[in-house]
């Protein structure tokens, strides 16, 4: 009986990661709240692995790009581009832009 309640507990507890872990895997999203921790110096790595993939990515040379997230809601419920620039592999400038300031 008592192995009966031990393999009870395992699953609870693996179920349990299972909702950790995609609680976690939903974090990674191109979000206001995400956008305002890119900061100048960041890796491209770490800025995919808190926005995801880009919408467009625009390189010169292996030396620097842009990056362009397009989203709604973002920015007062308009469409708005996140846009972040890289030289050498490290973001240099993070923008958010709405249609109106374009």
């Amino acid at each position: 009986m008592a192995k009966r309640g031990e393999a009870g507990r395992m699953v609870l507890v693996g179920g349990l990661w299972l909702v950790v872990l995609a609680l976690v895997g939903c974090s990674r999203a191109k979000n206001l709240d995400n956008f305002r921790q890119v900061r100048p110096g960041m890796t491209a790595e770490q800025v995919r692995r808190l926005l995801g993939e880009p919408d467009r990515m625009q390189e010169a040379s292996g030396v620097a790009g842009v990056w362009e997230y397009h989203g709604r809601n973002w920015y007062g419920g308009q469409d708005s581009t996140l846009t972040v620039t890289l030289v050498g592999g490290r973001v240099m400038l993070a923008t958010l832009a709405s249609p109106a300031s374009r």
